[in-house]
């Protein structure tokens, strides 16, 4: 017989596997979960991109873009991102919207944040990203703080040493995963 799961119980099995933590998805979207070392239970619903994904790629990619048509990024990092993509602010905003998935589409802008994350403005964005999710999802979890947490997904490896600084503020343990299959295999395979 063949049983489907989520990949929020996938997550949590690989970063716990029979103890108890709180786990969080940040990559393309995000979610979060505590673990009881055999089941999840919801903290915070989850409200998909349009209304939630505080953290993710798209959330980056979104936080930025914002301030990029507002003008409100600083010039060496508005002239680096226009050379980089080849046009101006009007066609980037008719790409946007004429992408078949629009959620990828602006997630793509998260591997700029990568590559200019030590720019203080970038960080600021990735920092206020993660804060958003912590506070409104796992935070929201009583006693949080004396709970193990895990995390997976691109985001959360690429980005992984500002969820630790941001993490160690809030005297948090945490664990982040790079790839997850295989601590997932090994709670099957036990």
């Amino acid at each position: 017989s063949i049983n489907i799961f989520s990949d929020m119980l996938a997550a949590s099995r690989a970063l716990f596997k029979y103890d108890s933590g709180i786990s969080c998805i940040l990559g393309t979207g995000s979610n979060c979960a505590y673990f009881d070392g055999n089941i999840n239970h919801e903290i915070v619903f989850s409200t998909g991109y349009l209304l939630g994904d505080e953290g993710s790629g798209y959330d980056l990619g979104r936080r930025f873009l914002q301030l990029y048509f507002q003008k409100k990024i600083p010039l060496e990092l508005k002239s680096i991102f226009e050379q980089k993509n080849n046009m101006n602010r009007k066609d980037l905003l008719t790409d946007i919207y004429r992408a078949k998935n629009k959620k990828f589409y602006i997630a793509n802008f998260s591997k700029f944040l990568k590559q200019h994350e030590n720019h203080p403005f970038v960080s600021n964005i990735i920092n206020d990203s993660f804060l958003s999710f912590l506070k409104k999802n796992p935070f929201q979890y009583k006693g949080f703080n004396e709970k193990k947490f895990g995390f997976v997904g691109s985001i959360a490896f690429n980005f992984s040493h500002h969820l630790k600084n941001i993490m160690k503020q809030y005297d948090c343990d945490l664990v982040i995963l790079e790839k997850p299959i295989e601590y997932l295999k090994n709670y099957y395979l036990d």
